[in-house]
Order: C-alpha cells, then structure tokens, then sequence
C-alpha cells in the first residue's frame, strides 16, 4: 500500500508532503515516503528512485 501511494503524486501532478497531508495516511506512511523514514521508508528505498515521467 505505502509503495502506491509513494507515487500518487506524480499523477496528481502535486508533492509528495501535499498529497499525503491531504491523503490524511497514518505518520509512519507518510514519514516512509516523503523521508524514507522507518521500517517502510526502508523498504521503499529498495525500488528505484527514478521519479516516472509523464506522458506527453
């Protein structure tokens, strides 16, 4: 779950802090994401950090 919403603002064309805020997901999810923080924020540093590009 936290690995989804880790690239929800990419198509929400936002922050990753803004989306999440408004999201209102638990602080260990939102540390994990946008500090990679804590026993997910391990696990998300695992997968590339590549932000995706958009589509034209």
């Amino acid at each position: 779950m936290t690995g989804i919403f880790s690239l929800v603002y990419v198509v929400l064309g936002s922050t990753p802090a803004a989306v999440l805020e408004k999201l209102g997901l638990a602080l260990p999810i939102r540390e994990a994401i946008v500090g990679r923080r804590g026993p997910l924020g391990a696990l998300l540093r695992l997968r590339p950090t590549r932000r995706p590009a958009l589509p034209n």
